[in-house]
């Protein structure tokens, strides 16, 4: 089946592809990203016609490491929400809010 001049063919060699060379010590990691963090990946994904998000991510992350190393020490600087830091408790607070209940 055809469509968009092709893209299905393309995608499904492109799996194919990607299968065969997949090196079998890959590994697989999960990550928490805001939507619009999504969205940016999802549009970047289809506009640059990489096969899904982890083809894009990887292939950001060995430009980043190949071209400018550097360039993560701007991260911090990035335009999407910071992270949020959870407060911890100590001992004490937990016990007496043990006690409370």
């Amino acid at each position: 089946m055809l469509t968009r001049g092709g893209s299905y063919i393309l995608t499904k060699l492109a799996k194919v592809c990607y299968n065969r060379r997949m090196p079998s010590n890959m590994k697989t990691i999960n990550i928490s990203i805001t939507p619009d963090q999504a969205q940016f990946v999802d549009k970047t994904t289809k506009a640059y016609g990489f096969a899904n998000r982890s083809e894009f991510l990887r292939a950001v992350l060995r430009f980043v490491h190949k071209t400018n190393p550097q360039l993560l020490k701007q991260v911090s600087d990035a335009p999407f929400a910071p992270a949020v830091a959870k407060p911890v408790l100590t001992l004490d607070e937990i016990k007496k809010s043990s006690k409370q209940l």
